[in-house]
């Protein structure tokens, strides 16, 4: 079937790209352009790529699958080789001062994959030999959260959960406490509830989750720990605590959304992979998505982790992941459309399958943005939200997969991808060739600022609110007591001392104030407002009123033979200092 010209016109634009990243490439006389479109990306270290595009109605209009379900061509060669001869490729988001250790990461990955991964088959690996398709699933890493948090408003709907409850009103059977690793000096004000957790607002540790190899877990060199587990550090990723200010702003916490995965597994005596299928997989109709732990994934339709410079496939296929809320699902790019689409129409009130999802006030409680978050983008629940476009949106990385899904709520217009590699600029940029070619809304990008250094600690002081205030109305205010910066944050009982990074230049007005808030920094901009810049969020300083009354005291002269006056001013003045 032709596809019409807005679909025509996104493929297009996608592989025209790919093609354009790997110029030394040739189509071959007999290629297909799908088969040399995913030639191009293993070119730019990608094994496979999965794309959909939906128009305003929801319907998926186009989706095309590239690739290789596993790259044991480039395994065979990569056996072959001497390591040190391999070039390792540095993303660009790796700061400087990790380079060495991801480095070091790089090639121990390298070494654990040509040494074991070369000894498995799509047979040992329950995996399908022919071609991946539009039904092949990919990981969908941390999508999965915004997907849990559809099942989890789907139970607040019921009235089985609510948003604002402490969550260890929840937790008494599970016999877990989320521990407090704050300053002695401060304590939490308030409860921990499943809003601040879906919406990475709460102050919990442990940004994301490394997996677990299946090939390990299958030979039992490994023990997948349970969630309570997990959540006490017992596996491969740190205990989970709340050690920065709650309600604050938005700070990415996989740990808290694996705190929501055990609430509603003990409220519900269920596992969250079956929450998921009742709550979300099963009503919408998704036929190639689940959050199981078994083996061969989609009956066999999978497709492998791939990593490093040559896209290697990872031993054992995958990895797998007991924090199935943060990170458990696997699904396609059609499924996530289908998945963004019901949250849009249930904002309508418009059926899906024939019944209605959510609620319209629920749903737009998922989107309501009440916390702050960086470069325009709120949380709200599950999903990020950007206020501009009407975009909501959320992306995800595990151990050789990356994704990414966005939706317009405003028109339901949206575009899905996920891909098995780590050439993520390749990708990016075809997609957002996509979008320029849909004409889908971008949003405006912050002119640049200039900032200038503070003169003096002193002017440091002061209360300071978000930039974006009306996603937050917290704030922080600092003073200057004998020689020492203290923070008090409004959702904190108590103060901070921060320490001060250096004593000259920018460092003598960077702080350190708590394990969640390593960077607290002081500066100018071009209006003459000092900020703090946090999380990569900036607050601003209060303009401080200040009263001066002046009194001035004028003697006349004598007139004829009367005596002298004295003539008395009283003026009470208001000014400002920044």
């Amino acid at each position: 079937m032709a596809l019409d010209h807005t679909a025509a016109s996104a493929q297009l634009a996608f592989e025209e790209s790919i093609i354009a990243s790997a110029p030394s490439l040739v189509q071959q006389d007999g290629e297909s352009r799908n088969a040399f479109v995913g030639r191009c990306l293993l070119a730019q270290q990608n094994a496979a790529v999965s794309i959909a595009v939906k128009a305003e109605s929801g319907e998926v209009i186009w989706a095309s699958t590239y690739g290789t379900r596993r790259n044991a061509e480039g395994l065979a060669v990569a056996v072959t080789k001497d390591p040190e001869t391999v070039e390792v490729v540095v993303p660009g988001f790796v700061a400087e001062a990790d380079k060495e250790e991801f480095i070091t990461n790089a090639k121990a990955d390298r070494a654990k994959i040509v040494g074991e991964s070369s000894t498995d088959t799509a047979e040992s690996l329950g995996m399908l030999s022919v071609p991946p398709t539009t039904s092949t699933v990919f990981q969908a890493a941390s999508i999965s959260k915004p997907i849990s948090a559809m099942a989890i408003m789907r139970l607040v709907q019921r009235g089985i959960l609510d948003l604002d409850t402490d969550i260890h009103v929840y937790l008494a059977a599970a016999e877990w406490k989320l521990p407090v690793e704050l300053p002695e000096s401060v304590e939490p004000e308030s409860k921990t509830t499943l809003r601040q957790l879906l919406a990475h607002t709460a102050g919990t540790s442990v940004h994301g989750f490394g997996g677990y190899n299946r090939k390990d877990a299958r030979t039992n060199k490994i023990e997948i720990p349970s969630v309570v587990g997990v959540l006490n550090g017992t596996g491969n990723s740190g205990r989970v605590v709340l050690h920065g200010p709650p309600r604050m702003y938005s700070f990415y916490s996989g740990g808290g959304t694996t705190i929501a995965q055990l609430v509603v597994e003990t409220v519900t005596g269920k596992a969250m992979r079956q929450v998921l299928q009742e709550e979300v997989f099963e009503p919408l109709g998704l036929e190639n998505t689940t959050a199981t732990l078994d083996d061969s994934p989609n009956g066999g339709d999978f497709v492998c982790g791939h990593l490093g410079s040559e896209a290697l496939p990872l031993a054992g296929g995958y990895h797998l992941y007991p924090e199935t809320s943060a990170a458990g699902v696997w699904t396609t790019a059609t499924d996530l459309c289908k998945i963004q689409d019901a949250v849009v129409k249930s904002l309508k009130g418009e059926p899906v399958n024939g019944a209605i999802y959510l609620d319209a006030a629920v749903a737009k409680e998922m989107l309501m943005c009440r916390f702050a978050g960086p470069e325009g983008v709120a949380c709200g629940v599950g999903w990020m939200v950007e206020a501009e476009t009407s975009r909501f949106a959320h992306s995800g990385g595990n151990e050789g997969f990356i994704c990414d899904a966005s939706t317009y709520a405003n028109t339901g217009a949206g575009i899905s991808w996920m891909m098995s590699g780590e050439g993520y600029s390749q990708v990016q940029d075809a997609v957002n060739a996509v979008k320029t070619a849909l004409n889908f809304p971008v949003a405006t990008k912050p002119a640049e600022e200039k900032y200038t250094l503070l003169t003096s600690e002193e002017k440091i002081a002061g209360t300071y609110l978000f930039k974006e205030s009306s996603l937050s109305d917290q704030y922080i205010r600092v003073s200057r007591r004998s020689d020492k910066t203290v923070f008090e944050f409004s959702t904190l009982k108590g103060e901070v001392v921060g320490k001060p990074a250096g004593t000259e230049g920018e460092d003598a007005f960077t702080f350190n104030v708590m394990p969640r808030v390593t960077s607290a920094k002081f500066k100018v901009n071009s209006q003459g407002q000092t900020l703090l810049m946090i999380a990569g969020l900036t607050l601003v300083k209060q303009p401080t009123y200040f009263k001066r009354t002046t009194v001035t005291t004028t003697t006349m002269p004598a007139v004829a033979e009367g005596p002298k006056t004295t003539k008395v001013v009283k003026k009470t003045e208001f000014y400002v200092e920044r």
